[in-house]
């Protein structure tokens, strides 16, 4: 008659020792009972004694400099810098696949990251930039590099005084700053003749705004939206002119080490036009905070007459801003 075997039992595990024999691992402790493991590759032991698996990893892009790394909450993209290189993640559901946006990031310095609604918004301390499929381009589109000549032609206008500028437009319909307003008189039957205007458009600028004052007017009325690069330009009658000028004395904004955009209402002001809203950009230093001057920023531009003094100080582990209208 044989006599059945009886099955050995291991565990709890109490760890790993390399000082026991491979034979001897059970532990003679009445007061600490289990087993001792002799090997342990890529596991971790429970405080209850049991084996897990071990988190792991696996390279997908090895960098060279690689820091601030950011995850956009409205898709499932992940960005962050490798040197001068701004650096794109998206899982697939097996792996990452990474990819290059941009090349020409301020090396040394880390990115701040933020969301304007439409499209990710990224800041090197040098430059600011949004981040489309089709690549980055500004925050907002840039002055013009050069003042087109505004003189006067034979026409049909009426006799009288036209005021003339220009903006630059992206793609989504948003204008930078304007040019320098230029004033010419002409006599009954004279034109507006424009030269000098940018053979090509920068990146990220779709079309070439120009502006036309009413004759004897003040406000500059949008007159044409150009699509196509020309050097020149002529109105030998006014168009019908469309919506005003909204960018005249503005610049776009200066980008900073920590960027954020919010929506903040503020009562009307002598020097600051009523409006629903506006965006404050948040350039915070790296050094101690007590008190900066920032500029209100409508929509997404610096306003040269329009200041907020803003007070920031540290409230335990939070920040507090406190900001005054000047």
């Amino acid at each position: 008659m044989t006599t059945p075997l009886k099955p050995a039992t291991l565990g709890p595990f109490l760890g790993l020792s390399n000082r026991r024999r491979a034979y001897d691992l059970e532990s003679k402790d009445r007061a600490r009972q289990g087993d001792f493991l002799a090997r342990a590759e890529n596991v971790n032991i429970t405080k209850e004694g049991r084996i897990v698996r071990r988190e792991g990893y696996t390279e997908v892009d090895p960098g060279t400099d690689c820091h601030s790394l950011w995850g956009d909450p409205k898709s499932d993209l992940a960005y962050f810098a490798d040197g001068p290189n701004l650096k794109c993640a998206l899982g697939d559901g097996t792996g990452l696949s990474i990819s290059t946006v941009f090349s020409g990031l301020s090396i040394g310095h880390l990115l701040s990251f933020t969301h304007d609604g439409t499209a990710p918004v990224v800041s090197d301390g040098v430059t600011m930039r949004r981040i489309l499929p089709t690549g980055v381009a500004p925050l907002v589109p840039p002055l013009l590099a050069a003042l087109p000549l505004v003189d006067v032609g034979v026409g049909a206008l009426e006799a009288g005084r036209y005021q003339v500028c220009f903006t630059y437009m992206d793609a989504e319909g948003r204008e930078g700053g304007a040019s320098p307003v230029q004033q010419i008189i002409t006599g009954l039957g004279g034109s507006i003749q424009i030269t000098g205007m940018p053979a090509a458009f920068p990146s990220g600028v779709s079309a070439l705004v120009v502006y036309i004052s009413p004759v004897n007017g003040d406000v500059l009325m949008r007159a044409a939206i150009l699509t196509t690069p020309a050097t020149s330009a002529a109105f030998p009658v006014l168009p019908t002119l469309g919506a005003r000028c909204m960018t005249r004395r503005m610049q776009p904004m200066p980008a900073g080490s920590i960027v954020r955009l919010e929506g903040i209402s503020r009562p009307p002001a002598p020097r600051c036009p009523a409006a629903a809203s506006c965006l404050i950009c948040c350039l915070l230093p790296r050094a101690p905070l007590s008190s900066i001057i920032y500029t209100e920023l409508k929509p997404c531009l610096l306003a040269a007459n329009s200041w907020i003094r803003v007070s920031v100080t540290f409230v335990s582990t939070r920040l507090q801003i406190s900001m005054i209208w000047l």
